[in-house]
């Protein structure tokens, strides 16, 4: 990827690496460890330290122009208590604040958590029950601040991550990088540091939340490293994969500091979970969310615009016959309902008057379509949508039984909605 830079090892440090056998036996004695959470951060230092000699850091380094798109979804519980014109409340908490230990903070030491997916930042919550609401706030870097040229960032995404996911985007430069540190300090050494290297990122897919403390401590020793005594924090950002998703999308955990002097709001969705299923939600969108200048979230209700929709057909298919129709030349077609001349335009606007529309919202498609902040709209893709008692004349021979595939841009209509809280 242009722009990317895998950082290298310290040869010296490689040449401390145990044997690959060793490795193995310290990850199973932390994993046999028994309340783990009672264990002092300075014992569970010296036990790792102990085991592993050094502390692994598989780091990249972006030129700042990839932050223009970079995107975190941060998720919090409906609280009828909080000041949701603040948006600081969709963030993390503040940094020393004691809020037990988490899979990539240790206590007083927190980060702002996120995903690069809303459904995943949905799925990461401990209680999603049917019928709850959740904020739902996207973030965003403020670009016009950053002050470097590159961030460098942490992962432990390895091979976990599959090809299309967006944050496999390091492997070429990883493999290259691999084939310089073979030649530096042999491929025995290589070895060991790739198989250190997948046995500390496996610990951030485990599920037994019982080994928090190993992952937290680990998290913490990459996002409040220091490489000198200034304040500069050197890994603002960590990335490792989502059990949740089972590794196909990616959590952040973002320093405090860095979050607040960098990153943005961009905007918050109130919704309801109206049903959950192993691999998707139904929700509701209740109500958005836009920061003004003046940096306060301004509430909007929204509504479907069905006078405004976009769409391109993309297949129509007569079941009948079972032919696919030629859209070449498609207002030559001539559709009928009932008998009575319709247009193509109005019967798929007739279509998403008669269904639920709450039904079509998918939380990754969301996106703001103007640049005021207020119009924003949604891109959906339908399949084998069903022409009830619709006839279409091609070339003097009539089809029925018809289905169409499109893609639809929906916009929405707003209106303010200035509260303190949402009942």
């Amino acid at each position: 990827m242009d722009g990317l830079t895998i950082n290298p090892w310290d040869e010296h440090n490689m040449k401390r690496l145990k044997a690959i056998s060793e490795i193995d036996k310290g990850i199973d004695e932390i994993l046999k460890i028994e309340n783990l959470d009672i264990i002092s951060y300075e014992d569970l230092t010296a036990l790792f330290f102990n085991l592993f000699e050094m502390f692994p850091m598989n780091t990249i380094s972006l030129k700042k122009e990839f932050y223009k798109d970079f995107k975190v979804y941060r998720v919090r519980p409906f609280d009828e208590e909080f000041e949701i014109t603040n948006p600081n409340i969709f963030s993390c908490p503040p940094w020393n604040e004691d809020i037990g230990i988490g899979r990539a903070n240790w206590r007083k030491r927190n980060v702002l958590y996120g995903s690069d997916s809303p459904h995943t930042a949905l799925k990461e919550i401990k209680e999603t029950s049917v019928g709850k609401d959740f904020y739902i706030s996207k973030w965003g870097i403020d670009y016009s601040k950053l002050n470097v040229d590159k961030i460098n960032i942490a992962t432990l995404l390895f091979k976990n991550i599959p090809e299309n996911n967006n944050w496999d985007l390091w492997n070429e430069d990883y493999n290259k990088t691999i084939k310089e540190l073979n030649s530096q300090i042999g491929i025995e050494a290589s070895e060991k540091l790739i198989h250190l290297h997948k046995k500390i990122n496996n610990l951030f897919v485990e599920k037994d939340k019982n080994k928090y403390p190993i992952t937290a401590f680990i998290a913490d020793q990459i996002i409040y490293f220091k490489k000198n005594t200034s304040e500069e924090i050197y890994f603002p950002i960590l990335i490792y994969p989502s059990v949740e998703s089972e590794n196909k999308t990616v959590n952040f955990a973002i320093h405090p500091f860095f979050t607040e002097k960098y990153m943005r709001l961009e905007k918050v969705i109130h919704i309801k979970l109206n049903e959950k299923y192993p691999n998707h939600f139904k929700v509701g969108f209740e109500k958005i969310g836009f920061c003004n200048k003046e940096n306060i979230v301004e509430w909007y209700t929204f509504s479907p615009d069905f006078s405004k929709t976009l769409y391109d057909i993309k297949s129509l298919n007569c079941n009948s016959c079972g032919k696919k129709i030629d859209l070449n030349d498609i207002d030559k077609i001539i559709f009928k309902k009932d008998n009575k001349a319709i247009t193509h335009g109005e019967i798929i606007a007739n279509y998403f008057k008669e269904q639920d529309y709450s039904d079509f919202y998918n939380l990754d498609d969301i996106d703001i379509m103007n640049d005021d902040g207020i119009a924003v709209g949604m891109d959906l893709k339908f399949s084998a949508i069903p022409l009830k008692n619709i006839v279409a004349t091609v070339k003097d021979e009539d089809h029925t039984n018809l289905t169409m595939d499109i893609n639809v841009k929906q916009p929405y209509l707003y209106k303010n909605f200035q509260k303190t809280s949402i009942s």
